[in-house]
């Protein structure tokens, strides 16, 4: 977990995704910007797909777990939830859900850490309502794998039905 970012690897090179959902990774789409590409985009039922982003910058959250003075780690994680709030920003700003048919109106910020997410929120408690207000999803691993559960069980009732 070096350096400013999380690579997507981090999350699609997990041996679980695969088990319980239809995914593809870096799909291209194109908008007026230029060409984005989402980490993974995970097929839906109905043929539309969710995206999910995971580069979250944790380079202020990893600085602060080396810190023992307490000012100087309360000033790291302030930095981490801005970090984090400003990622969310350039994610609702890239607008994925306009770019796929069908896509529910919001992504997928994956954190790679229970940590990472529980720390941001114990600073900033309002994280995740600021994102959702801003068509952002923040998921940490649990949520992220409930949230993938949900979707393999509308595949399986929808090949069922």
């Amino acid at each position: 977990m070096r350096g400013e970012k999380i690579s997507y690897g981090t999350l699609s090179t997990s041996r679980v995704w695969p088990l319980f959902c239809d995914f593809s990774e870096q799909v291209s789409a194109s908008n007026d910007d230029g060409v984005l590409r989402p980490d993974l985009t995970v097929r839906l039922p109905n043929g539309a797909f969710l995206v999910v982003d995971s580069k979250v910058p944790l380079s202020a959250y990893l600085r602060m777990q080396e810190l023992d003075d307490a000012a100087a780690r309360e000033a790291e994680l302030k930095g981490h939830v801005k970090a984090v709030q400003a990622h969310v920003k350039a994610l609702a700003d890239k607008r994925y859900w306009a770019l796929f048919d069908d896509a529910p109106d919001f992504v997928v910020m994956f954190v790679p850490g229970e940590s990472f997410l529980a720390d941001a929120l114990r600073a900033e408690p309002g994280l995740v309502d600021e994102a959702m207000r801003q068509r952002v999803v923040i998921a940490s691993p649990m949520s992220l794998m409930a949230l993938l559960l949900t979707i393999a069980r509308g595949w399986q009732k929808n090949s069922i039905g």
